[in-house]
């Protein structure tokens, strides 16, 4: 959504532009602004105190066994939200568990999240659903929703390349053993 997003003119782009910000400074995107940030979803509540229901809130949605494996890969990557969800909220240590545990966890998360945002949007009249399967169609509903202007082509085409594509499942030794020796101190 970023990439196909960076060619529109009328509007501004962020991706997870605002995550090191506290309170509501967490939530001060400028007017026509469009923000990519699956960590809201931790912050559902402040962001409707914030922000309520003056904006249209997409929610991107991707087959389920796609995102399942695609969070599985990331699991070991430095500052992966699905490990956090195991080690921090969950209080389990994913090196420690079976594939089939992880795919349980996995499982658990993608419904915590899609519990936590069919919650926040119960009163929303402005919201779309946003099928990655079904791009064409649904990128086009969402251009001519915000009367985008820009190169419509180009953010179509975006659509088609893979950007940063979940890489082999494995445990990130380096970054765990700097977290370690930072916490130590």
């Amino acid at each position: 959504m970023y990439r196909s997003c960076q060619h529109i003119d009328n509007f501004t782009i962020g991706h997870e532009s605002q995550v090191e910000l506290l309170g509501n400074m967490r939530f001060q995107y400028p007017d026509q602004h469009i923000e990519v940030d699956n960590r809201l979803i931790w912050q559902l509540g402040g962001l409707n105190q914030y922000i309520g229901d003056d904006a249209l809130y997409v929610h991107l949605v991707r087959e389920r066994t796609a995102v399942k494996k695609s969070f599985i890969k990331r699991l070991y990557q430095p500052k992966s939200i699905f490990y956090g969800y195991c080690e921090a909220i969950k209080k389990t240590t994913p090196e420690n568990l079976s594939h089939d545990e992880i795919e349980k966890l996995a499982d658990d998360f993608l419904d915590s999240v899609d519990a936590n945002i069919n919650f926040f949007l119960e009163n929303k009249t402005h919201q779309m659903v946003f099928q990655l399967e079904n791009y064409q169609q649904d990128f086009s509903s969402f251009w001519n929703r915000i009367n985008a202007s820009g190169d419509y082509q180009k953010a179509l085409n975006e659509w088609t390349k893979k950007y940063n594509p979940s890489k082999k499942n494995k445990t990130n030794f380096t970054y765990d053993l700097k977290k370690m020796i930072k916490r130590y101190k």
